[in-house]
């Protein structure tokens, strides 16, 4: 009985040590990612996101979107030659992860501000795995 009710111990406490090893290990393949900044959201701009990984081949990423925006605006995100694109309408507060396949080392980024009046501040961080 003793040695059954140790066996359990043991696994409740090796898990969360376990969990908290392949956190910091999953951390630690992502460190140097690059974050944009993008402060002039008044005018419309093009950029080219150089995807971080550590893989062989990309097969999917996230985009980090984080910041505040007075007014409203759209960012579109693709592959290259920009053909198919995806939107993602900002306004406010902004916090949003897209996580989406992806096969490419490069994501290009189309910003345009909706109202006249647009200021504000965005950060973009890009991870591929």
């Amino acid at each position: 009985m003793n040695t059954i009710r140790l066996k359990i111990l043991t696994t409740m406490l090796m898990l969360p040590a376990l969990s908290m090893l392949l956190y910091s290990c999953n951390m630690a393949n992502h460190k140097g990612k690059e974050v944009k900044v993008y402060s002039m959201l008044g005018k419309s701009f093009e950029d080219t996101l150089r995807i971080a990984h550590n893989s062989t081949a990309v097969t999917r990423m996230e985009l980090e979107i984080v910041g505040n925006i007075n007014g409203r605006g759209k960012l579109t995100y693709s592959h290259p030659p920009f053909i198919r694109e995806q939107t993602v309408d900002l306004q406010g507060s902004i916090n949003k992860t897209i996580i989406t396949d992806w096969y490419d080392e490069s994501c290009l980024i189309k910003y345009e501000p909706k109202d006249s009046l647009v200021s504000g501040e965005i950060k973009i961080n890009d991870i591929g795995y």
